[in-house]
């Protein structure tokens, strides 16, 4: 039995079990030879779904749903990204030997985003379990939509070389050049959407889940980016 207000060791193993392992893979995909041979394509699609925090979010936010309360929710959400943050920084430490400022200092910057993720995410995940209606359909947008937020991120990045190639090539080039690994990042997501829209009975509220999920991802994208703005001026 757990004493009162003890978290059961279940609830803690699980996330950390999982975070070691989704580090492990994310070191795995980090060194994937995306050379120019006949397997390029297939080591870009593991690159894109192994080496990226959709996998550790993602991660998060099902545990958090299959939480029994928001406290668990909240624990496991935050350890799991937080495990893997650590172990993934530990194995580049033993990879490379050294321990640097800008390894400190980026470890840091992703062990802060994991808890702020997590922690997010354990909160929103315990709302489409246990509450209904609109409530619900708006915390299952948002949890998808902050998922969604590095691939829109990225296409913001992107379009004007990207434009510039359709003018310039033909639309044809243009959409073979468009690999499936570059919209991994927002496929997954609305998959994600649409089992929490019919695992949790929310079809009926589609406007408050593609509202909320595409503000979000939009609305995280481009802070995101005025981020990286003001890094680049300082």
């Amino acid at each position: 039995m757990t004493a009162p207000g003890r978290i059961p060791a279940v609830t803690l193993i699980r996330p950390v079990a999982a975070g070691i392992l989704l580090a492990l893979l994310s070191c795995a995909g980090d060194t994937v030879d995306l050379g120019l041979g006949p397997g390029r394509d297939v080591a870009r699609i593991l690159r894109a779904v192994t080496s990226s925090g959709l996998l550790w979010g993602l991660g998060a936010l099902l545990l958090a749903v299959t939480a029994g309360t928001r406290r668990r929710a909240v624990t496991q959400a935050v350890m799991l990204p937080v495990t893997a943050t650590v172990t993934y920084f530990l194995m580049i430490v033993l990879v490379t030997g050294r321990w640097s400022g800008d390894v400190a200092g980026t470890a840091a910057v992703w062990l802060a985003v994991s808890v702020a993720a997590g922690f997010a995410l354990g909160i929103l995940g315990n709302t489409v379990r246990h509450d209904t209606g609109r409530r619900a359909a708006v915390a299952a947008g948002i949890a998808c939509g902050l998922l969604a937020c590095p691939a829109v991120h990225a296409l913001l990045i992107e379009p004007p070389a990207e434009l510039m190639g359709l003018v310039v090539r033909g639309a044809d080039e243009f959409y073979r050049s468009f690999h499936p690994a570059a919209a991994i990042g927002l496929v997954v997501p609305v998959l994600v959407l649409v089992w929490l829209a019919t695992r949790y009975h929310l079809g009926s509220h589609r406007r408050e889940l593609l509202l909320s999920a595409g503000l979000t991802a939009v609305g995280g994208a481009v802070l995101w980016l005025l981020a990286d703005v003001v890094r680049w001026i300082a």
